[in-house]
């Protein structure tokens, strides 16, 4: 029997509808953890196959070229382990986040996993990337705990990115008790301390939000709507 999952978005209509000034690139990094607890895998593989089906190059780097490791690899289907095999090279070899350049990139993209909670959150190489995408009118993507490198990123009046804005990430709901134990904060409640407006689903029911440049996933069933939520706005 086929699931059929009910796909929410929200919209911020006058922001949605602003041109996208982008620079003439095809390239996407896609920003992934290094600690030990990992990125989540199926969120790397539905991002990478939407991106390079519409014809974007993607390239990984960790904030300072540190292997990062997969996690949930046990919830791959045969096509999402054969897209893994294929990227694994690249993987293994990540680029340098502080040496790259903003300018090369049309957009950023951040998966979650139990890693951002640890090494992206306010970490000064990815608050800086992803400021200077932001401002340079660049989509900024992050989906499930990849909102956590969000949280320290300021722009150059001095305010945080997220202070104002409409968001989700990982709820509460969706969190275990390893992560009530371990996580040094509960990303919802981190978010909201910080200034965002904080929406979610009903826990692992798709939600993606668009607040202007910035584009947010609650969880893993969020990735591919976001992905190409993502691809709309780079298309505009």
């Amino acid at each position: 029997m086929k699931t059929v999952l009910k796909i929410s978005f929200i919209c911020i209509a006058s922001l949605c509808l602003a041109t996208v000034s982008l620079a003439n690139s095809n390239k996407v990094v896609v920003l992934l953890s290094a600690h030990e607890t990992g990125f989540w895998a199926g969120e790397v593989i539905d991002n990478y196959v939407v991106m390079s089906e519409a014809g974007y190059e993607i390239v990984f780097a960790t904030p300072d070229g540190t292997l990062g490791l997969p996690n949930g690899m046990y919830t791959l289907d045969s096509k999402q382990a054969e897209i893994y095999r294929q990227i694994a090279p690249q993987l293994a070899n990540p680029q340098v986040l502080a040496e790259l350049d903003t300018d090369t990139f049309a957009a950023i993209y951040v998966p979650g996993g139990a890693g951002p909670m640890f090494d992206l959150y306010n970490h000064p190489v990815v608050n800086n990337f992803i400021a200077g995408m932001y401002e340079s009118n660049k989509p900024v993507a992050a989906v499930c705990h990849g909102p956590a490198a969000l949280g320290g990123v300021k722009l150059k009046d001095g305010s945080l990115l997220i202070a104002g804005k409409k968001i989700t990430a990982k709820s509460n709901a969706e969190e275990n008790d390893w992560a009530r134990e371990n996580y040094p904060f509960l990303l919802e409640d981190q978010l909201q301390k910080l200034g965002a407006t904080f929406s979610a689903a009903a826990p692992q029911e798709p939600l993606v939000i668009v607040d202007g440049m910035l584009i947010t996933g609650q969880n893993p069933a969020s990735t591919i709507p976001l992905s190409k939520k993502l691809v709309e706005l780079l298309k505009k």
